[in-house]
């Protein structure tokens, strides 16, 4: 029998109220309110795995950034392919899909205040002015708009309330980082309230380019605006804007030499290269590259959230626009020789949503049914630069164009019956109904071997679809036609049982089928066969058993699960040389979570997580195109742990306390072959902060370091061996010393 793994995450959202300034210290410890079933429960009366912070908590642990939560939480992780932070892909319980391409979509859905974020480039962004920070595990799609098959990311900002609310709060760091946020807020008419809300961030790079300009520098701003009209209690209508601008020193990797195992994979193994280059400084974040790089980003978002009352039922309506504009240019070779450069010029993708909700209870039932559209325009460019051998610059040079429209709509429900006060069925059903449509084209601007500059090596769309042979490079019709539209129409479905034998312990059981879209291959050499252009849809049974309990007089909350995923045409991406693209294979996945908090005495915060998993991804043929093996999948290592201890105690009219906290990562792949070199080597990441705050709660200083022992952590790898001849790593960033003053208006 196959043991499954006990997967340990401990949620930061348990710790008492000591973790607010403005509050004494507490034994007991606090409800917890989320809203993970679309509707304000006790996180323990929730029979779902799900982590929260608090805006309070998460500015505590230091997050700034979408991506700084997996810092807390076991088996979730949201790592990006390089170093600036381009693209980031998140990780829920090893589900993930790594493809870097602008228009695909994450299997871990990303909200924000209820809007669905689809482009892969958007989702690592400012974090300020939050209210929560809500990640639920398994897959969504009977509550939520978008179907997801891993999970999903909530991050939910603060409201316009009928006080009058503002503060300011400034951090200077390492590197000479400033960091500022602001917020002001309160009534401006009879039922009108409103709320504006400000971040930017600025430090010198930290990456040192022994050949040049270094890299890796911030310049960031956002601002957000909230109008919230309340005409009478039962009618709440929102409106929102956000904006935010990016624009960084970015795109490097360190180049290590590399060599090929027996099945085609590339192995670090170190020495020169063929222009007789080694990088010989040891430091990960000191080498010698091209001086090119640069990472922006804009975004404007528009939303509209109506909540309408009628006695026993409510009426919600979600509306949401986004406008992202993107371009990044990177030397991804790591050298400082022109071997590679890979550029994604100016792309543009809108999209809309629209949510309609209703939920309603009675005596023993409570229900939620409701309809998602959602449409989204992705048209990107890329382009791959590289020298003849022979001499010659950028022999190897070709630009792709590509569009790839979505249109989705779904209807979806799920209801909660008391058959008695401790038992209740959970049951939840999805219809989804998805097109896309696909047009690419890859024109040769250089490429004496093959190509005459202006001529189109690869086009697709419902006209003229055209073929490039992966070994001649010659022309030829494609193998289908009509593979530039696909059209699925499928289900998503919950079952679960809760049982509450006291008023301290919930046990759960529950089988949920989640389900994600197709989708068509971009790969940015514009070498990839019209035949492997499109890949099918996923599908995710999950199988979950778990209880939450709270023990100890209130002193303790233990909470556990454990899960078997069995995947169905799994999306699984994969890097050859410079071609990369998604296939389907079958997989499975083994794990569990068990969630400790404990508050022993007065002032005092343990927490304490570990984490294992056993996944697998079937038949996944090798780059030597002979061998077909089984592997792990990327993002997901077999152990995580993580812990925090906090003190908190009275002093001179306020409140001092000192916390620590840790994040242990087993080795985990980069990449779906497991090739040597992108195996990333286990890693701890310590954190610190001193902090204290006044007893009128006005002001609140702390100084803080993270990665407290300046480990050097390997993030991603990319095995570049069969083009460029090296592998390249990119890297988290060194040891940050900082000091942090918040002041609160009252």
């Amino acid at each position: 029998m196959r043991l499954s793994g006990i997967y340990t995450s401990v949620s930061i959202v348990m710790l008492a109220a000591t973790i607010l300034a403005d509050t004494a210290s507490a034994v007991v410890l606090e409800e917890v309110i989320v809203t993970a079933q679309k509707r304000e429960q006790n996180l323990q009366d929730v029979g779902v795995s799900v982590t929260a912070f608090s805006g309070e908590q998460a500015r505590a642990l230091g997050f700034t950034r979408s991506n700084d939560v997996m810092a807390q939480m076991p088996g979730v992780s949201f790592n990006s392919v390089d170093t600036g932070g381009a693209f980031t892909l998140p990780t829920i319980r090893g589900v993930s899909q790594n493809d870097f391409a602008q228009t695909q979509e994450a299997p871990n859905a990303v909200y924000i205040d209820g809007i669905y974020m689809s482009f892969l480039p958007a989702l690592n962004f400012a974090l300020f002015d939050m209210e929560r920070i809500e990640v639920l595990r398994g897959p969504q799609g009977t509550l939520y708009g978008r179907n997801a098959t891993g999970g999903l990311f909530h991050y939910v900002t603060r409201k316009p309330t009928d006080e009058f609310e503002a503060y300011a709060d400034f951090t200077y760091g390492s590197y000479d980082q400033i960091r500022s946020e602001a917020a002001i807020g309160g009534p401006i008419a009879e039922g009108i309230m409103a709320r504006l809300a400000f971040t930017s961030d600025h430090h010198d790079p930290w990456w040192e380019n022994t050949a040049g300009e270094d890299r890796f520098d911030k310049d960031q701003y956002a601002l957000r605006g909230q109008l919230l009209i309340e005409p009478d209690e039962d009618i709440s209508l929102l409106l929102s804007v956000n904006a935010g601008t990016q624009n960084d020193l970015a795109g490097t990797y360190e180049g290590i030499t590399g060599d090929l195992d027996e099945f085609g994979r590339g192995v670090d193994v170190g020495g020169p290269d063929f222009n007789g280059y080694e990088d010989m400084n040891r430091d990960a974040h000191t080498s010698a590259f091209n001086d090119v790089g640069f990472l922006d980003r804009k975004i404007l978002s528009l939303a509209a959230t109506l909540t309408w009352d009628f006695d026993n039922v409510t009426l919600t309506s979600i509306s949401g626009y986004h406008d992202f504009e993107y371009e990044y240019y990177e030397d991804c070779d790591g050298t400082p020789f022109g071997t590679c450069e890979f550029g994604s010029g100016l792309s543009d993708a809108k999209q809309f949503s629209q949510e309609i909700r209703l939920n309603g209870e009675m005596e023993n039932l409570r229900w939620t049914f409701g309809g998602y559209y959602l449409t989204v325009e992705n048209d990107a460019f890329g382009s791959f630069e590289a020298p003849d051998f022979n001499g010659s610059d950028f022999a190897f040079n070709v630009v792709s164009d590509w569009e790839t429209d979505t249109d989705s709509w779904a209807v979806f429900g799920q209801v909660e019956f008391d058959f008695s006060s401790q038992l209740t069925l959970i049951a939840g059903l999805r219809w989804t109904e998805e097109t896309k449509e696909h047009v690419a084209a890859t024109t040769c601007v250089d490429f004496p071997a093959v190509c005459a500059p202006g001529q189109v090596m690869y086009s697709f769309d419902d006209v003229n679809p055209l073929e490039v042979d992966p070994v001649t490079f010659l022309i030829g019709p494609p193998a289908d036609p009509a593979l530039t539209e696909q059209d699925v129409g499928d289900w998503a479905g919950k079952i679960e049982l809760d049982w509450r034998p006291s008023d301290d312990l919930l046990v759960y059981a529950s089988v949920t089928r989640g389900n994600k879209g197709p989708g068509f291959n971009v790969p940015l050499d514009g070498l990839v066969g019209v035949a492997d252009t499109a890949f099918q849809e996923e599908v995710l049974v999950s199988y979950e058993l778990g209880f939450k309990s709270t023990l100890w007089d209130g002193r303790a909350r233990l909470n556990a699960a454990g899960f078997y995923y069995d995947y169905d045409d799994y999306q699984a991406f994969n890097l050859l040389g410079l071609t990369q693209f998604i296939q389907n294979r079958d997989a499975e996945i083994y794990g569990g979570e068990i969630e400790l908090t404990l508050s022993p005495a007065e002032g005092w915060d343990l927490l304490l997580g570990v984490s294992l998993l056993d996944p697998k991804v079937k038949d996944v043929p090798m780059p030597d195109f002979v061998t077909v093996i089984d592997v792990e999948p990327s993002q997901a290592p077999a152990i995580t742990v993580n812990g925090l201890a906090r003190k908190e105690w009275p002093l001179m009219n306020g409140m001092a306390a000192v916390q620590m906290d840790f994040n242990y990562v087993d080795d985990y792949w980069s990449g779906l072959v497991n090739a040597p070199a992108t195996n990333e080597d286990s890693h701890v990441i310590g954190n610190a902060r001193i902090s204290y705050s006044t007893g009128d709660g006005m002001w609140d200083i702390a100084v803080f370091v993270r990665n407290l022992a300046n480990a050097e952590i390997n993030s991603y790898t990319f095995d570049l061996v069969g083009f460029t001849g090296t592998n390249v790593h990119s890297y988290r960033p060194p040891r940050w010393f900082g000091g942090q003053v918040r002041y609160t208006w009252q």
